[in-house]
């Protein structure tokens, strides 16, 4: 559960770093998500779609997606930028 905790305030710190000029904040963010999915167990909460018995779609595995759009999201945003600017 230790490593969840870890990973989720990681992630958080990720996400407000993006802010920063730089490619590496959304990048870290990005293989945060992609642990998060690998870590995120102990903290799953409710099940939001079931896929199959056993199976499904919960409300903490909600995060990596989103997490990935933010990160994807500042990185077009910064690259329009630089090709107008």
């Amino acid at each position: 559960m230790l490593l969840a905790v870890l990973v989720l305030i990681a992630l958080a710190g990720a996400a407000l770093l993006c802010r920063r000029d730089t490619p590496v904040w959304p990048a870290v963010l990005i293989l945060l998500c992609v642990l998060w999915l690998l870590v995120n167990k102990p903290l799953e909460g409710p099940v939001l779609i079931v896929v199959s018995r056993g199976h499904g779609v919960t409300l903490s595995d909600l995060l990596a997606p989103a997490g990935m759009a933010l990160a994807i999201a500042v990185l077009r945003h910064r690259r329009g930028r630089r090709s107008r600017g």
